[in-house]
């Protein structure tokens, strides 16, 4: 699942999270994602980067010059800006399975208008964990951690990113159950459709289902950069259909189209 030889390398969702004492910031940021054929695949890499052990991330600081963060981990994959917000990507692997593969990370910086660092972040959870237990303080062995999912067609209308009102109360619930379980949550909110229409409507559609869901979870107070909303479309079914009666197919096809929800504790040292 893991190894950098398949495609599903090609669309690394997002996770983010401060690093070290860096403030969070910017949390909508994107990262940004690679689209290719599974015919176009090879023997390389779809990521090339650094190896986790030559980047000493826990170095960086707020206020660092861009200079020396170029003098630290050297030159980025990619350079971008978003609504005149600049940052700098870097990606990053990590080793498993005793090097028979390995995770790519993207780990972002965001500068200030001074070229200095204002925050720094991870798209993935995991990556952030995998770097704290490399080169950090070891995690707590008990994660409050939680994944639960909306049924699509509770939440949405077939073919519609625009909440019905007994998915406004299922999310209700949810945020209710949020706030009196976690202190300090970090959500990652992921869209799903069936494989009904393009490929790329599809992931469109499953990225416009999350975000609305992730808005109106802000909306009932739980912290917008905490959340993160992606789409996967139709890559990653829970149910195979084939009938041919379209009505029959889109019932088959229901537990497919879901937005899935998942919680975690966001742990900080002692200091802070």
């Amino acid at each position: 699942m893991f190894s950098a030889r398949v495609a599903s390398f090609a669309r690394m969702a997002v996770g983010l999270l401060a690093a070290s004492a860096l403030p969070l910031y910017g949390a909508e940021l994107p990262f940004p994602d690679l689209e290719v054929e599974l015919v176009e695949l090879g023997d390389e890499p779809l990521r090339v980067g650094k190896h986790c052990d030559e980047l000493p991330l826990h170095r960086i600081t707020p206020s660092m010059p861009v200079s020396a963060l170029r003098a630290l981990l050297g030159a980025p994959n990619s350079v971008g800006s978003h609504e005149g917000t600049r940052y700098w990507d870097y990606n990053i692997h990590f080793p498993l399975a005793g090097e028979t593969s390995e995770l790519v990370c993207q780990f972002k910086v965001v500068l200030g208008e001074d070229d200095a660092v204002v925050s720094a972040h991870w798209r993935r959870q995991r990556c952030e964990k995998l770097y704290q237990a490399l080169f950090g303080k070891p995690e707590p062995e008990k994660v409050n951690l939680q994944v639960l999912s909306l049924a699509g067609d509770v939440v949405f209308a077939f073919d519609s990113a625009e909440l019905t009102a007994a998915g406004r109360a299922q999310i209700e619930a949810i945020v209710d159950k949020i706030k009196a379980e976690y202190k300090d949550p970090v959500i990652t909110l992921v869209g799903h459709t069936d494989w009904i229409g393009s490929e790329r409507y599809n992931l469109q559609l499953s990225r416009r289902r999350a975000e609305a869901v992730r808005l109106y979870m802000a909306e009932l107070g739980l912290p917008s950069g905490s959340m993160v909303a992606e789409g996967r479309g139709e890559s990653e079914p829970v149910v195979v259909c084939r009938m041919r009666e379209l009505e029959a197919l889109k019932r088959c096809l229901e537990p497919n189209r879901r937005v899935d929800i998942e919680v975690f504790e966001r742990t900080r040292d002692a200091d802070g």
